[in-house]
């Protein structure tokens, strides 16, 4: 048996206006859950209704990696454009992805948005987290763009926020950094 943890997270799957699911999931499930209902249809929400149990949220449980990845095959199907399961589609094929992904999620903070991004800022904020904060700065971006390129308009724009401010920053620093001083200039012209 090829242990693995992973966090329960709660989501909203967005399936259109009047159409607004609340669902618990593993963390790694979310991407599957996008190809389903379309990219972006999935958000973390920043807070769960009252009068739920949410117990498990954030709860991280152990699994076994071989009974995970035959789960996922099985509640997920097939890619709707390829001739994959949209669990081979989203971890490349590879069980080792998948376990990595586990790993990732259960060490992150889904309920803190971008504190929880890794010790260089720049590698484990979910997709849905960087519009959120693309979104939150008013930093216009494609909402079909890949991670990595939504990850460099918000470097981007949170540096353009900050130059025009005249605020002193480093532009190499993590954006978890760049994000939090942005967050603070808005914070302070809002008083």
């Amino acid at each position: 048996m090829s242990e693995i943890h992973a966090k329960r997270v709660h989501v909203v799957v967005d399936r259109g206006p009047m159409e607004k699911i609340p669902t618990t999931i593993y963390a790694h499930e979310v991407p599957c859950l996008e190809i389903q209902h379309g990219e972006g249809s999935v958000h973390v929400p920043e807070q769960l209704p009252d009068g739920m149990d949410y117990a498990e949220n954030g709860a991280v449980v152990t699994l076994d990696l071989d009974e995970e990845w035959a789960r996922l095959i099985g509640k997920y199907g097939r890619h709707p454009d390829m001739n994959v399961s949209v669990c081979e589609y989203v971890f490349q094929g590879q069980k080792a992805n998948l376990a990595r992904a586990c790993a990732e999620s259960a060490t992150r903070d889904e309920t803190r948005g971008t504190a929880g991004v890794d010790a260089d800022g720049d590698g484990n904020m979910a997709k849905a987290e960087i519009q959120a904060a693309l979104a939150e700065m008013a930093i216009p971006f494609h909402k079909n763009a890949t991670k990595a390129v939504l990850l460099e308009t918000l470097r981007d724009g949170l540096s353009q926020i900050l130059d025009e401010a005249g605020v002193d920053h480093d532009v190499d620093a993590p954006v978890e950094v760049l994000y939090r001083q942005a967050r603070d200039l808005m914070t302070e012209g809002s008083d």
